[in-house]
């Protein structure tokens, strides 16, 4: 049976030659490039001082990616590249009919939510399929290194404010924004602190130091190989020790939770499938799971002991002792006093949350997105629309006041409905399926690469389950997902070939 193509393999060999020709054209279609340039951006945009200034690059960003699927599409045969791209096919279908049967709500916002949705799919995940074996990881890491960057400079500025004990509202460019420490219920020091720096969410910052610590581990390993050179293994060895102090101090649950979750899932299989491959089932099996309980204890710890100790240097840095003349001390009134009390209110961070429920209230979130869902339960109501029907079916509180879902697969079933979730899961069930395979497949020829991108994946899709930050629009965090994602399936395709 003849394959389905838009233009002869002939005509499609000769356009992509002409496009090789020129440095420009040959940038413009390069995933890579792309691939940084919408990192960068993403990240950016997660500082609220910042996203006023930048929001107007976005339009071009998805002008450059559509066109650059179009392209993709027409001439590289995109669709040979991805496996199971018909459940793709059918999710962008399906959004596309959300967003016209919910025009009511606004046709056009309907458009943008659903091309906002659908460009990371087409933008991201052919990253690594689309170029050969021998360049992935070194386009796979330039491609994350302009997200890095942005988080080694807003991470380690957080730390200062948070060893200064600063928080001030800031307003660089008309809107006020506030930067630095806070505690979780405001004017309540017993709530819990939260370090947000230029971040607009400790949540999302902390998962991005989570995966960037991944990020930076790789490197070391690249340069090790000499994939990267030693530039990048400076900025490595420096980001990952600010994002280790960082993580802590964000005070994230739901990120301690998912390290933990995905760290012990990771070394187990590391360990089970590579490290201890020869030994027999049993034996390889209590030993892989000791020695992921051990590691994400030692882990967990060392980064608990970094957030105590940055306390006592916060603590260190702003007490102010009693004057001393001649050797003595003289208790100089007020000021001593007013030391004492500093150093006593210094002295007690907390860091365990109050909360009025589980999560922040997430399960009265979520029991009114079922509610919503049992409504429109084929086809959604379109990303963002919760609070509309919300309001139109008079019901909840939460929702109707526009508070986000708090679970990226909740967004996904609400929003596209049993039609749109089925489709979507489909591919990423597909993925794990496919990755899972090849883990177990290739054995001790398996590099701690796969290791570590798979690690980025797993942890991001549990904090996607606390978050909404993936699969219904172009995040950061939806970006790292998919572009460690395709690094792990062109991986499985060599296998597979």
């Amino acid at each position: 049976m003849k394959k389905f193509e838009f233009i002869k393999p002939e005509q499609s060999m000769r356009v992509e030659a002409a496009m090789d020709k020129h440095r420009v054209t040959r940038l413009l279609t390069d995933y890579g490039a792309l691939a940084f340039c919408y990192g960068l951006f993403l990240f950016l945009y997660d500082l609220p001082v910042l996203q006023d200034v930048i929001e107007g690059a976005h339009l071009a960003l998805i002008g450059w990616a559509g066109l650059l699927t179009v392209y993709s599409i027409v001439v590289r045969r995109l669709w040979e590249k991805l496996p199971m791209w018909q459940p793709l096919v059918v999710f962008v279908v399906v959004g596309g009919i959300t967003a016209v049967l919910n025009r009511q709500v606004g046709l056009v916002t309907n458009l943008k939510a659903w091309v906002l949705a659908m460009l990371p799919l087409a933008a991201f995940l052919p990253l690594c399929l689309s170029c050969e074996k021998s360049q992935r990881e070194k386009k796979l890491l330039t491609a994350f290194s302009g997200g890095a960057a942005v988080m080694l400079v807003a991470s380690a500025i957080a730390i200062v404010m948070y060893l200064l004990r600063i928080s001030t509202a800031v307003a660089p460019f008309g809107n006020a924004h506030m930067v630095g420490l806070r505690y979780y219920i405001p004017d309540d020091p017993e709530s819990g602190i939260l370090l947000y720096g230029l971040y607009g969410d400790t949540n999302h910052a902390a998962a991005y130091a989570v995966v960037c610590m991944a990020y930076c581990v790789w490197v070391l390993h690249a340069h090790r190989r000499r994939v990267v050179g030693k530039g990048m293994q400076v900025f490595a060895i420096v980001n990952l020790a600010v994002q280790a102090c960082y993580f802590p101090l964000a005070n994230s649950r739901g990120g301690w939770l998912c390290l933990v979750v995905a760290g012990v899932a990771c070394v187990f299989l590391y360990c089970f499938c590579t490290r201890f491959g020869e030994m027999k089932a049993l034996k390889r099996f209590a030993l892989s799971a000791v020695a992921s309980v051990l590691v994400m204890a030692a882990v967990c710890g060392g980064l608990l002991a970094l957030r105590g100790g940055l306390s006592m240097v916060s603590r260190a840095i702003l007490y102010t002792p009693p004057a001393q003349v001649e050797g003595a001390v003289t208790d100089l009134i007020p000021q001593a006093p007013e030391a004492e009390a500093q150093w006593g209110q210094q002295s007690m961070d907390v860091f365990e949350k109050t909360d009025d429920g589980f999560g922040a209230g997430r399960l009265i979130i979520w029991q009114e997105a079922l509610q919503l869902f049992g409504h429109k339960p084929i086809l959604g109501t379109g990303p963002n629309n919760a609070s509309f029907y919300a309001k139109l079916y008079d019901f909840g509180e939460r929702l109707r006041d526009g508070f986000s879902l708090h679970n990226s697969f909740l967004d996904v079933l609400v929003y596209f409905g049993v039609a749109g979730f089925a489709a979507l899961m489909t591919f990423f069930g597909y993925c794990v399926w496919l990755v899972l395979g090849r883990v177990f497949k290739a054995g001790k020829r398996l590099d701690g690469t796969t290791h570590l991108a798979a690690f980025s994946v797993v942890f991001l899709a549990g904090v996607s389950m606390f978050l909404s930050c993936a699969f219904i629009n172009t995040t950061a965090m939806y970006f790292w997902m998919l572009c460690a994602l395709s690094y792990l399936l062109a991986q499985c395709k060599d296998v597979k070939a």
